[in-house]
């Protein structure tokens, strides 16, 4: 009996570390955004409980840092978003680690988290996360190169002064088939996992500021552009 439990575990915590590795390793070699936050960041895992999150963030001290709903278990800190859909299936999204970002002096969440509930449930789940570094890089773009929609990592960085793009501005992943949130036709809305990121840049002459947005694709295991503003 105890040699099965064994098994059990280390397929748990196989699995477990698969999770947290796989989006990790989609990021470019260039992506550097190392800080305890981040950390943080990677273990969040999409599936998590808005319990075990607390327990994650806060340590042992969790229970001052949630709220009992009615049996729904929330966090003290601001909401950023909330909302009840029409079958009873419960949002909300919330931001941990406030900080100061060195490039503009705003206050922003390095971490963010989208939680949910199945229809007419009360235990909310990890959808999806975003981070935010404190010190993205600005990238500068060469004399009479333009950004074009579909570009790789690699090609931006030819485009681009310096080796690789450096720190990204923010990153996003979200994996939310498992809430089986389902359109008129009975098909899942979200049926895949998403990862996204974005770079800051400059034109050659510094007058044009960009927002780079690219998506990564998990068959090709490359991040391709798919929107510049």
């Amino acid at each position: 009996m105890s040699v099965n439990i064994t098994k059990k575990n280390l397929i748990t915590l196989l699995l477990t570390l698969t999770l947290s590795v796989s989006v990790i390793l989609t990021l470019p070699k260039s992506a550097n955004a190392a800080s305890k936050e981040y950390e943080v960041y990677k273990k969040i895992e999409t599936g998590m409980t808005s319990t075990q999150v607390a327990k994650l963030i806060y340590g042992k001290k969790y229970k001052k840092h949630i709220l009992n709903e009615n049996g729904v278990i929330t966090f003290k800190e601001e909401i950023l978003y909330m909302n009840i859909s029409e079958d009873f299936r419960l949002s909300y999204e919330y931001g941990f680690y406030y900080n100061k970002r060195k490039t503009d002096n705003s206050i922003v969440p390095q971490i963010s988290v989208g939680f949910y509930s199945k229809p007419k449930g009360k235990t909310l789940y990890v959808g999806h996360k975003n981070f935010i570094p404190l010190s993205p890089s600005l990238n500068h773009l060469y004399k009479n190169k333009k950004l074009k929609i579909g570009m790789t990592t690699s090609q931006l960085d030819k485009i681009m002064y310096g080796k690789g793009l450096g720190t990204f501005n923010d990153l996003t992943y979200e994996n939310m088939a498992f809430l089986k949130i389902l359109n008129d036709k009975g098909k899942n809305i979200f049926p895949s996992k998403k990862s996204k990121l974005s770079y800051a840049a400059e034109s050659y002459n510094k007058k044009t500021k960009y927002l780079i947005y690219l998506n990564y694709d998990y068959k090709k295991k490359n991040y391709y552009v798919t929107e510049i503003f």
